[in-house]
């Protein structure tokens, strides 16, 4: 069966990683587990750290399987990780994907297996988080 997931790139990375490149990047890796990205969106310069326009997306309820972002990092950039938001998603029966930790969350039984690991994403990577948050 082919899923259908909702690509979120990520616009702090833009000048190293260009959008289509990201695009490519997460095509390929959902075309290795037999599924397709129907859709593309990115937070602006304004909304990422709240990630509004994800959380617009989902009270539309897109006819998706989950969700994939290029990384983690991107749920971290309100300075610290946005736990509540990745539990919001899981609840609603959308799968969570994280491409550069190779994170695939199906359910709320994977992210309690992978909860620790998650949590302590941040502050093993806050130098990167911060790289990351000022290159816009």
């Amino acid at each position: 069966m082919n899923k259908k997931y909702y690509s979120v790139l990520d616009i702090s990375i833009l000048d190293i990683l260009p959008q289509r490149f990201q695009i490519q990047i997460l095509e390929n890796y959902l075309k290795n587990i037999s599924g397709s990205s129907v859709f593309y969106t990115i937070e602006s310069i304004n909304s990422r750290d709240k990630q509004s326009i994800l959380k617009r997306k989902l009270t539309e309820k897109p006819r998706v399987d989950g969700f994939i972002f290029y990384s983690l990092i991107q749920f971290c950039y309100s300075k610290n990780i946005n736990m509540k938001l990745i539990s919001e998603i899981l609840d609603s029966s959308y799968e969570l994907i994280f491409y550069r930790e190779e994170i695939h969350l199906k359910n709320k039984l994977d992210l309690k297996k992978n909860e620790k690991k998650i949590k302590l994403f941040y502050f093993n990577n806050k130098e990167i988080v911060y790289k990351f948050s000022n290159l816009i």
